[in-house]
């Protein structure tokens, strides 16, 4: 009786381990008005971000050895990019080299604002704000210099990684 009830709880145990993947792809959503796809790997950001000069904000990953599952982070930015018509910054976040969101700082934000209306882009100050898709998030804020954004995000990464946090941080 011993065996039986000491073979349940492996059994119950091994099922509750995490059995998610970290690192698979999905298909894409756009983001930035189709200019970048999430799920995009760091080579393909790049290739697309080939005409200006990426800068590497932050790298950082988990230490040789560690037994949990990868969390690679990769923020890239661009000083001088333009979108509709308006210059900025751009700064773009991977998850496992896949990626998760791309920020948008404009030197206008009015202009950028009505550049986006015109586009019907349904802008947001809620950070949990969702699409009718589910899965592309739009919002503003301003970060904790007081500059404004304008962020793209998927939101399934984004779960994903809040996941991964509250599971093994």
């Amino acid at each position: 009786m011993t065996r039986i009830v000491l073979a349940v709880c492996v059994v119950l145990l091994s099922a509750c381990g995490d059995r998610e993947s970290y690192t698979n792809r999905a298909e894409g959503i756009p983001l930035l008005l189709g200019e970048f796809q999430s799920y995009s790997s760091e080579q393909e950001v790049r290739a697309a971000l080939s005409p200006w000069r990426i800068q590497d904000v932050e790298r950082s990953s988990l230490g040789p050895g560690d037994r949990r599952p990868p969390y690679d982070i990769v923020t890239l930015a661009v000083v001088e990019y333009q979108h509709l018509g308006v210059r900025g910054e751009l700064r773009l976040g991977l998850f496992n080299n896949r990626l998760m969101s791309v920020w948008f700082y404009p030197t206008d934000i009015e202009a950028y604002m009505a550049a986006l209306k015109r586009r019907d882009v349904a802008v947001t100050t809620e950070l949990t704000g969702r699409s009718s898709t589910g899965t592309l998030r739009v919002w503003s804020q301003r970060d904790f210099r007081d500059r404004t954004y304008v962020s793209w995000s998927d939101g399934r990464l984004e779960d994903q990684s809040g996941r991964w946090i509250s599971r093994y941080s």
